[in-house]
């Protein structure tokens, strides 16, 4: 839930909150020429090192959530 990022209240100030339910499919078994694409990808998008941090501390999938739709701490 991100708290204050979703659609105007009718008749009052401020905004409601956005409920979002995200469904992740890792796959399991790739071979050789999906693996290569994946690496190329992450290379292009340069997520070579995907360790993102938060004040010295590894970032968290909700961090990056709330990164990602404007929520701030």
């Amino acid at each position: 839930m991100v708290r204050g990022r979703g659609v105007p209240r009718l008749r009052r100030t401020g905004r409601g909150d956005v409920v979002a339910t995200v469904v992740v499919e890792t796959p399991t078994r790739l071979d050789k020429q999906q693996t290569e694409l994946l690496r190329q990808l992450a290379a292009l998008r340069e997520e070579e090192e995907p360790v993102p941090t938060v004040d010295g501390r590894p970032k968290g999938v909700f961090d990056r959530f709330r990164d990602a739709f404007g929520g701030g701490r």
